[in-house]
């Protein structure tokens, strides 16, 4: 049962502190306290618990969940705005999130389209991968463009690099190698070697890296080995700067 009471002193003190104004106080039940509260900023209402005024007002917040940008007070424009601002660097150029869709056949994970701006190509992704995939430096791949000859982290590692140094070099042009290895990058002394996490799980691959780090040590080289797009970005800041 729902009753109208009214507004204690401490709640408008407290709403107003927080950037709200309080249109009716409602008792639930004879137990939970209520107020309807209108955002100073959005002119929002929502109905919001006692406790919960309380603690936006000892946290010093302002508005609504909404106008803070957290929470599930959200509109879908803002939740998509909040996906696209995830996507910085090499992410802005390649990617754009053009749809939020909810929590679609799921109550623990949301969902979204992404685009990717090269060929227009939208693919479904879990929003929290997405943010995870951009976090870890991943690359994305176009199921319908994606290349056979060459990894997606590589190519936009290429994208990256550009013409910082030269591509595909055998390590046999460089030094005495005891295999035919191919150099995914050589800038002045330094291979840099574009691969992922999985990879380097598999031991048969880790062991292989692991010699090409030793003979390129041996004949002055160093071996950078890269499975994050952020550290391709670092790498190509710094070799800017000298």
């Amino acid at each position: 049962m729902e009753k109208e009471i009214k507004t204690s002193e401490k709640a408008i003190e407290r709403a107003s502190m927080t950037g709200h104004d309080i249109i009716k106080t409602i008792r639930i039940d004879g137990k939970t306290t209520k107020h309807i509260l209108q955002c100073g900023n959005c002119q929002s209402k929502k109905a919001v618990p006692d406790s919960t005024l309380t603690r936006w007002y000892k946290q010093g917040l302002e508005y609504c969940s909404a106008c803070r940008g957290t929470g599930k007070g959200l509109t879908t424009e803002q939740k998509l705005k909040q996906l696209n601002d995830v996507l910085i660097g090499i992410y802005k150029e390649k990617l754009e999130v053009v749809e939020y869709l909810g929590y679609v056949d799921s109550k623990r994970h949301s969902f979204c389209n992404v685009k990717f701006i090269d060929c227009s190509h939208v693919k479904t992704y879990n929003c929290t991968t997405l943010r995870s995939m951009v976090k870890d430096g991943k690359a994305f791949k176009c199921d319908i463009c994606g290349s056979k000859a060459q990894s997606t982290q590589e190519s936009w590692s290429d994208n990256l690099l550009g013409d910082l140094g030269s591509k595909q070099v055998p390590y046999r042009e460089l030094f005495e190698s005891p295999k035919d290895w191919i150099a995914d990058y050589v800038v002045d002394n330094l291979i840099i070697e574009i691969t992922t996490i999985g990879q380097l799980t598999k031991p048969e691959y880790l062991q292989n890296m692991i010699n090409k780090v030793n003979f390129a040590s041996s004949n002055g080289y160093l071996v950078l080995t890269v499975t994050n797009l952020n550290h391709v970005q670092d790498i190509v800041r710094a070799y800017r700067k000298l």
